[in-house]
């Protein structure tokens, strides 16, 4: 038995206000404060299983985060701050 009933559902886009405008090409915004972060170790042992084992993580503070912004008349929005700073950006016609 199948169901012939159907459930629409429309997503919205947030309004954010906190708005910059910008031209077309790339938007991009970078942060450095973070931290850098580097480990490295291993261990030496060929002669007992025939291989050294090491292994290193590493990140650095700086991040960009890039959009390209296509067409004219356009700004972008952040949810909780201006799009520079906020914790999530959208793009939107003026």
């Amino acid at each position: 038995m199948y169901s012939t009933s159907t459930d629409t559902y429309t997503a919205t886009a947030p309004n954010w206000t906190q708005c910059a405008n910008v031209a077309s090409g790339d938007w991009y915004r970078t942060r450095t404060d973070g931290k850098d972060y580097y480990l490295e170790g291993g261990v030496k042992i060929k002669d007992v299983i025939g291989i050294d084992l090491s292994s290193q993580r590493a990140y650095v503070s700086t991040h960009k985060l890039i959009y390209n912004v296509s067409g004219s008349a356009k700004k972008m929005c952040g949810n909780n701050s201006t799009p520079a700073t906020a914790g999530k950006v959208q793009e939107k016609k003026r």
